[in-house]
């Protein structure tokens, strides 16, 4: 590789025989230079991979028409390794949107505001890496191992120890506690749950004293069976109120999407959501996302209740 400080933080894609490949470091953000050298070293972006349309919805219609090409899917070889919301390659849910709008939305709509915020090599980067250039290969060799015994997901490393995946234990990774992506949304953000139980209540955390004074993000998924429209019922909503100077929610709000194919919900704050107010999803999944800014970074507590909701479901008429 040849490292240089060109005008923008970028990169040539793999290695071309007697051509060192160049990589930009100019005015990389904080994750920019190993994101670059991934590049340098062969990897796509994450939305780009071959099986990114069984993963995310590409919304073209926000794109900014002069990047459409960041969002082209690629022909890659995946070498069954998973797809990756959290993969150092991944972009934003916003990224190169017209006006701010969301590009990408993610089928599993727990990672929707966390995909492309990772900073460091994740197991599947790190997987997807060693078995494109037969690192795997020449350590089960060298570990003397006639096939890997690492298990779920797992794979054998220089030292002949398994690299295991988040959500397995055992010096084999041969214990699957949780799902990989089940494991890693409970690490990033423990308050994000899929709800599926008519009739189960929900409240923000903190609820009904106060909410949390720390940045805080989190996302319910309220999930009803085929042909079953979720229903929210909100019993109470008291968070941080509009500015009045501009009319726009602060540092704490909570967006509503109807659907998983929705951009962009309906976004609340203050007192704004009344007592008896219902949400129906479109299909069988409604959306909430809630976020909740650091007050402590202005010396202050957050002394908002936040909600209190009860999910049901109800038929959708003529579907079968």
């Amino acid at each position: 590789m040849n490292f240089l400080l060109d005008k923008s933080c970028h990169a040539g894609l793999g290695y071309w025989e007697g051509q060192p490949t160049k990589v930009s470091l100019a005015n990389c953000p904080a994750r920019g230079p190993t994101h670059e050298i991934g590049h340098a070293l062969g990897i796509e972006h994450e939305q780009s991979r071959s099986d990114r349309d069984e993963n995310i919805i590409v919304f073209m219609a926000n794109v900014k028409p002069e990047s459409a090409s960041n969002y082209d899917k690629e022909p890659t070889i995946n070498f069954n390794v998973p797809y990756d919301y959290y993969s150092l390659m991944h972009y934003r849910e916003r990224s190169f949107g017209i006006d701010g709008k969301r590009a990408m939305l993610a089928k599993d709509a727990r990672f929707q505001t966390r995909m492309g915020k990772g900073t460091k090599i994740t197991h599947w980067n790190a997987k997807l890496m060693n078995t494109m250039y037969g690192c795997i290969d020449d350590w089960l060799k060298a570990c003397k191992k006639e096939s890997e015994p690492c298990k779920n997901g797992g794979y054998t490393q220089k030292d002949c120890s398994c690299a295991c995946p988040l959500g397995t234990t055992g010096d084999k990774c041969e214990n699957l506690v949780l799902s990989y992506r089940d494991a890693l949304i409970k690490q990033l953000s423990p308050y994000t749950s899929v709800i599926s139980t008519s009739g189960a209540v929900v409240v923000s955390p903190g609820y009904p004293d106060k909410g949390p004074s720390t940045e805080t993000q989190y996302t319910q998924v309220f999930r009803a069976t085929e042909c079953q429209r979720a229903v929210v019922k909100f019993d109470d909503f008291g968070i941080q109120p509009r500015n009045s100077s501009n009319n726009l929610c602060g540092s704490s709000f909570l967006e509503i999407r109807s659907d998983v194919s929705v951009p962009e919900g309906k976004i609340f704050c203050g007192e704004e959501i009344k007592k008896g107010t219902a949400f129906e999803s479109d299909k069988s999944v409604l959306i909430l996302h809630y976020t909740n800014g650091d007050y402590t970074k202005h010396g202050k507590e957050n002394t908002y209740r936040g909600y209190k909701a009860t999910f049901t479901t109800e038929a959708i008429p003529n579907c079968s």
